[in-house]
């Protein structure tokens, strides 16, 4: 593999990154240098779009918060950082549409009417993810959060799931991942605990999840 990656477009090499992100697995140290330095050729070139900005920053928060040994990878990581300073994955993540769905708004109502003050669409500063429901650690929530950055509420509609099934898709799985390494204590309210259920029923779910995860 390390020897083919010459050829490599900004495609292949985005989709390559996002995987092993998605799979939360590493690439061997030389595996990693060669995708940094074709990486940095289509960087300078201005070859990647948008989207695959935002993976080779994931990639990178995701690579960052797997703690590997600097003299196994420094050369990688030399090539890597040298070129954070002339491409915009951290921007393109800053900078990416947000969209709020019904289902989110009727789940922040509730969670504000349960006596939790939350931020909705809340930017984590590292990975540049938006966080659907941020509530933070605050006296007045009656939740000190002790280390945590706070309680990130994911509200997960059909679109964050395999087609037909209840199991989260891999950008889903690795914003999850991310999130809850980076400091945050992650719950999901999944469409089905929503849609076609009644108002006591919402309520018992989401005070049993806030109050569930407040407590540890």
């Amino acid at each position: 593999a390390v020897a083919s990656m010459d050829g490599f477009n900004p495609q292949d090499l985005a989709n390559m990154i996002w995987t092993y992100a998605t799979l939360g697995v590493l690439p061997s140290t030389d595996l990693l240098a060669s995708m940094a330095s074709q990486t940095l050729v289509h960087l300078d070139q201005a070859a990647f779009g948008v989207l695959q900005l935002q993976q080779l920053h994931i990639f990178l928060v995701f690579r960052g918060l797997s703690h590997l040994p600097a003299p196994q990878s420094l050369r990688a990581s030399l090539l890597w950082r040298g070129g954070l300073g002339t491409w915009g994955g951290k921007a393109a993540m800053a900078d990416s549409p947000v969209t709020v769905s019904n289902l989110q708004r009727q789940v922040v109502a509730l969670v504000n009417k349960l006596g939790f003050e939350c931020e909705e669409e809340a930017k984590d500063p590292v990975s540049g993810y938006s966080i659907d429901a941020l509530i933070k650690p605050s006296g007045s929530n009656g939740w000190e959060g002790g280390s945590s950055l706070g309680i990130a509420i994911e509200v997960d509609g059909p679109y964050h799931y395999l087609s037909n099934s209840e199991m989260p898709n891999g950008s889903t799985l690795l914003k999850r991942r991310l999130l809850d390494k980076l400091g945050y204590r992650v719950v999901s309210v999944p469409h089905w605990e929503w849609y076609h259920q009644n108002q006591v029923y919402r309520v018992a779910f989401l005070s049993k999840l806030l109050c569930g995860v407040s407590s540890r």
